[in-house]
């Protein structure tokens, strides 16, 4: 599940940045909330159907997209093309949650279909909008190896209120104790004289051959801007770029 907080901006910003063709505001007007809509990202799982629509539903009276066709039945019609740098503009004044309804639609050669009804959650900004959180699935190794989902519930009501919530195993907790560490593992290992998680000389001795050269190569031409980084730290800047160019980032423990 998406969300997004409203923002304001200028009006002379917003009627700059939004085309002409779907109303245009004079400048000199109050500001107007406008929302950034990751559709890209929403659809991913989709981009396999390479003939792809997107109808945007639910929308408010008046509210409007940046680009795309305004089908006037408080929805819009979107080509792929239209979703890059795509902002919605909910009516001035509106200020509920609400969620918009994305239907991804696949053109065959005669005729369409909807393989996909996606929920988009949009919280104005200061009504809990930063409190939601991604959807996480957590892994944990040692010492107290489990597996953590969390995700997004609706809260029982009317209202449009998202919560996330917890489910979690931990070994110790379901099993009362925890498994052995892996020195106590190897140790057991060496004393029952099962060689399974050890490494044989012959494959030590063909691995550092194949490994030295490259070492040798690198220290001999060193790679120009490596995005290295000082040991204890989080990590060169390029790796938070990296997740940062599809809206995600790396999660500190």
């Amino acid at each position: 599940m998406r969300q997004a907080a409203i923002k304001l901006r200028n009006a002379p910003e917003a009627a700059a940045e939004t085309p002409a063709k779907n109303s245009p505001r004079a400048a000199g007007e109050k500001p107007q909330a406008e929302i950034a809509l990751d559709l890209k990202s929403l659809i991913a799982p989709y981009r396999k159907h390479r003939r792809l629509t997107l109808r945007i539903e639910k929308m408010p009276q008046l509210a409007r997209l940046s680009a795309g066709q305004n089908n006037g039945d408080n929805s819009w019609s979107l080509a792929l093309h239209d979703l890059d740098g795509l902002s919605y503009f909910p009516p001035d004044g509106f200020n509920k949650d609400h969620v918009l309804v994305v239907r991804v639609i696949a053109q065959g050669d005669s005729d369409a279909s909807t393989i996909a009804l996606l929920d988009f959650p949009v919280l104005p900004e200061g009504k809990g909008a930063e409190s939601i959180k991604s959807n996480l699935i957590s892994m944990r190794i040692q010492p107290d190896e489990g597996i953590s989902l969390r995700f997004g519930a609706k809260v029982p009501g009317a209202g449009m209120n998202i919560s996330p919530v917890n489910m979690d195993f931990s070994y110790a907790a379901a099993f009362g104790k925890s498994s052995a560490n892996g020195y106590e593992r190897l140790l057991l290992d060496a004393m029952l004289g099962d060689a399974t998680l050890f490494a044989h000389r012959d494959g030590v001795e063909a691995t550092w051959a194949l490994i030295t050269p490259i070492l040798q190569a690198w220290a001999k031409d060193p790679v120009k801007d490596f995005p290295n980084y000082a040991a204890g730290t989080w990590g060169p800047s390029a790796a938070d770029a990296l997740l940062e160019s599809e809206n995600r980032k790396w999660r500190k423990l």
